[in-house]
């Protein structure tokens, strides 16, 4: 695959330009399959061009019932746009099946670009939000991530210290 044009992706199997509307065409339609590797690099070549038509995907009432939504998590995690965040935090809560599973660690992956979103909700659901914060927080020395911390390991019932030597918040 060669980039042309930021928009287009020369597709060497085909020899013909591949814009985005063609790569989320053909991932809306994978269904419940997996993504054909061409169609993700095809999408990740887009870019962050790419995260709101993903972000579409992921709560369109069309897919509910498919793995597309996850697929689009999991290349939004691929993709590191931190606007993707405030958008995926939602999802934790909806409990869409093995979906919570794709959001938790597209929000991971995103690290960091994922904390402020997460503490804006983080003390309406602590048990949800908590961990995954701690995740995407890990070494970071903000005295709200560290707050966090605290609470998660009284309310777990976890050692402080075990927290930390997981990679948990400030050491």
């Amino acid at each position: 695959m060669r980039s042309v044009a930021p928009e287009l992706v020369v597709w060497p199997a085909s020899g013909g330009l591949v814009g985005l509307e063609q790569w989320m065409t053909r991932l809306s339609k994978c269904g419940a399959r997996d993504v054909p590797p061409e169609v993700r690099e095809g999408i990740l070549a887009q870019g962050h061009r790419a995260t709101p038509r993903l972000l579409g995907l992921v709560y369109s009432r069309a897919h509910a019932m498919d793995r597309v939504p996850a697929h689009a998590v999991e290349l939004l995690g691929d993709l590191g746009d931190p606007r993707a965040a405030p958008f995926l935090v939602p999802l934790l809560q909806e409990r869409r099946g093995d979906l919570d599973f794709y959001v938790n660690d597209a929000l991971v992956r995103l690290g960091r670009l994922a904390v402020e979103p997460l503490l804006e909700v983080w003390e309406s659901a602590p048990r949800l939000y908590g961990p995954v914060l701690i995740e995407c927080a890990a070494g970071c020395a903000d005295p709200r991530v560290v707050r966090v911390v605290e609470v998660m390991s009284e309310i777990e019932g976890e050692d402080l210290e075990y927290l930390r030597g997981r990679g948990m918040g400030p050491g």
